[in-house]
């Protein structure tokens, strides 16, 4: 008797990736899946507070990669996208309301670039 096999397709459900499967037992359970540099489920926190948006755009100057924004945040809530890409995975987390990008970015910042960041305000 042949038998078969295949793998569901995952799917983006409220940020994180899932896909269903049956158990032998046939009952249907949804699969969590992580990602090695992102993270997922063992990585992930929950976080309640003020989500703040900072347009920082302003502090962008030639070969600068250290950036300030407004408030103090919560530790691994931020997110910054340069020009609509988001390049948080670039950056390292240097005190309570900064970072710095990698240094790869100290030649391909513009002044015409947008820095937008967002994160949870500290209390």
């Amino acid at each position: 008797m042949a038998s078969s096999s295949f793998t569901r397709r995952a799917k983006l459900v409220n940020g994180r990736f899932e896909r269903k499967y049956r158990t032998s037992t046939g009952e249907l359970r949804t699969e969590i899946l992580e990602d090695s540099s992102v993270g997922g489920v063992s990585t992930a926190a929950t976080v309640s507070g003020e989500l703040v948006s900072d347009d920082i755009s302003t502090q962008i100057v030639s070969e600068k990669i250290a950036y300030t924004v407004t408030n103090n945040f919560v530790r691994n809530s931020i997110l910054v996208f340069l020009s609509g890409v988001n390049v948080t995975s670039d950056i390292t987390v240097t005190g309570n309301n900064s970072f710095t990008f990698t240094s790869d970015y100290s030649n391909n910042i513009s002044t015409e670039d947008n820095l937008l960041v967002y994160y949870v305000k500290s209390s």
